[in-house]
Parts: structure tokens; sequence; C-alpha cells
């Protein structure tokens, strides 16, 4: 079942828009990157060149929003899901989500947890499937 619930994420965050964060957030994280790379044109030290490297490509990536996020935002706007139980729904995933990290960083979670779990994943994936193929 764990196999089973981790793949059904793995679908949810392909199917997952890529988003980028505010403007404003992108604009700091834009200085932050160029007073990066003037310390860099500076830099002797391969440590804290290797280091600021790495900073630089963490901060690329904070330019877009969280697969926990963008997975909230798929059952929020995406095609097929039933406007009546959507904002239940899309709490239910965010849940379910947060097990997955649970199991994938710990290895460990409740199988109840991870039954009901399984249960909310499969039935979003099936209904935004369907309503991306038009087979509502």
């Amino acid at each position: 079942m764990r196999a089973k619930l981790l793949t059904l994420m793995m679908i949810l965050e392909v199917l997952a828009p890529e988003m980028s964060k505010h403007a404003a957030a992108i604009e700091m994280l834009q200085k932050l990157q160029a007073d990066i790379g003037t310390r860099l044109e500076a830099c002797e030290d391969k440590e804290e060149q290797f280091a600021l490297e790495s900073l630089l490509r963490e901060l690329d990536f904070r330019k877009e929003k969280s697969i926990r996020r963008r997975v909230r935002e798929l059952v929020r706007h995406g095609v097929g899901l039933q406007d009546a139980d959507r904002e239940q729904m899309e709490s239910d995933v965010v849940d379910a989500y947060d097990l997955r990290g649970q199991l994938v960083h710990t290895g460990f979670a409740d199988e109840n947890a991870i039954n009901k779990a399984h249960e909310v994943v499969l039935r979003a994936t099936k209904a935004l499937l369907r309503g991306r193929l038009g087979l509502q």
C-alpha cells in the first residue's frame, strides 16, 4: 500500500503545474543571486566557491512554489473534481502529501493513515485524469 500511495502521489506531482513565486520574492532572490555572483568573482577559496555555487543553485530552485503547494493548486483548480467536495479533497490530498513526506523521510506511518491517504489520492487522481481526458 505504501508503494501504491507513493506512486499515486508522484502522478499528482507530475500533473501539478509549475508555478513561480510572487514577483517580489523572485526580485529579492535575483538580488541575492547577483550579490553572491559578485562575491564569487572575488573568491579565491575553493570551499567558499563550492558553498556559494551551491547556494546559487538552491536559490534558483526557490523561485518556484513548493511541490506541496502545486499539488494543492492542482486539486483546487483541476478539471474533473466536483466543486461540492473540492475544498475537502484539497485538504485531504495535502494531508496525504504530508504523510508521503513522513514515509519518505522516516520510513514510518500509521497503516490506517496510509490506507486512508491512498483512498483519497486514488480518488483525486482518477477524477483529475478523467477531467483532463474529457471523460467526466
